[in-house]
């Protein structure tokens, strides 16, 4: 099997600051007070760096206080280091981005480069594992980023693509043995002549139940009248009368 990996060549120019997308940041907000001291000293930081696709957009994924720093102080140009990369490339670059001028991290910011992913269908496609390992977060912060989008219009597809290439059901994950035992039961019930359901929301298993009390003459059959664990959402057991 053959890998190939995509080399991005770098270059420094001097760009027009007005020319420059400086929308793909990993911040939450931008913080003024911090541009303008910045602006005192915007020549002894490092140039940000710029990403340029095929169309010609540029697209600054660090570095962005330095640019708003220049123009503050009426620059007009400023040098970048420029590589080639589509959006997404832009993206990922971004939320993984430490430039040398910016403050320290908060939740707020962490939540904003997960976002700045997240709202790309391609980065939507791939596991909260891989995101949360751009961005330097954990795979449970980025479910909830990733919930909260879904309320918000930008949903999820239910299979997904992990590090490693494999498709991923994350609709199954962790309740592959319910839905096992719950039809198990169900057909074992049914083979016997007892009508049984299943209680199912969500994608869920939520309960198993007979209709009516068995006749099964197997002592330790699972139709037989018994207490029946409910399979909650959360993972928990609920008890209920069959």
């Amino acid at each position: 099997m053959a890998f190939w990996t995509r080399v991005l060549l770098a270059s420094m120019e001097r760009l027009r600051i007005a020319d420059i997308n400086l929308d793909f940041h990993g911040q939450a907000s931008i913080d003024e007070a911090w541009v303008e001291t910045l602006a005192e000293v915007s020549e002894q930081l490092p140039p940000p760096r710029v990403l340029r696709d095929a169309a010609g957009v540029l697209r600054a994924v660090d570095g962005v206080h330095t640019l708003l720093a220049a123009a503050n102080a009426v620059h007009t140009e400023w040098p970048c280091i420029v590589l080639d990369g589509t959006e997404d490339e832009a993206r990922k670059a971004a939320a993984k981005a430490d430039a040398g001028d910016r403050l320290p991290l908060t939740n707020a910011d962490k939540r904003q480069r997960v976002k700045l992913l997240l709202v790309s269908p391609t980065w939507r496609s791939r596991t909260d594992g891989v995101v949360a390992e751009i961005v330097g977060v954990t795979p449970q912060f980025v479910g909830k980023v990733r919930e909260e989008l879904t309320r918000n219009g930008f949903e999820s597809p239910r299979v997904r693509i992990d590090k490693n290439g494999r498709a991923i059901d994350t609709g199954a994950i962790g309740k592959g043995s319910a839905y096992a035992d719950a039809l198990g039961f169900v057909a074992h019930a049914l083979s016997n002549g007892r009508d049984a359901y299943l209680t199912i929301a969500g994608g869920r298993v939520l309960a198993t139940s007979l209709i009516l009390p068995s006749r099964c003459s197997t002592p330790t059959c699972a139709c037989r009248p018994r207490r029946l664990t409910s399979l909650s959402p959360s993972g928990s057991n609920r008890r209920g009368r069959s």
